[in-house]
């Protein structure tokens, strides 16, 4: 990846990156054991809560909510989107794509390449 590329992972709400893209984060990008959000070359994305529970639709659309506004703040980053959720966290990946189906995705989220028909 290039260094203003961000590598954008599901995560659980504790930081704990031990498999999945979490891991990959960790191991590749940057990710920090115990910080969510934006470190390094990667951003956590919660999908799982403390207790390692899926969390709510308007939870998601929080978390949808606070990578937009990283992706704002930040505008010579280009933040890749994996399928979060959609692995360990065992989201249906339609339900997950219909949390970034919004007229607001700043042009710096680059969506997986088979979401790209949602815009």
């Amino acid at each position: 990846m290039e260094n203003w590329e961000i590598f954008v992972f599901g995560a659980n709400a504790k930081g704990e990156y031990i498999g999945g893209a979490a891991l990959t984060a960790k191991e590749k990008f940057g990710a920090i054991e115990g910080q969510i959000g934006l470190n390094g070359q990667s951003y956590g994305f919660i999908t799982l809560n403390e207790k390692m529970e899926r969390l709510s639709d308007d939870e998601i659309k929080k978390e949808t909510d606070k990578l937009i506004k990283s992706a704002n703040e930040n505008t010579s980053r280009i933040f890749l989107l994996t399928k979060v959720g959609c692995g360990i966290a065992g989201y249906d990946e339609e339900k997950v794509k219909t949390f970034f189906k919004r007229q607001d995705i700043p042009a710096n989220i680059i969506v997986p390449k088979s979401w790209e028909y949602l815009y």
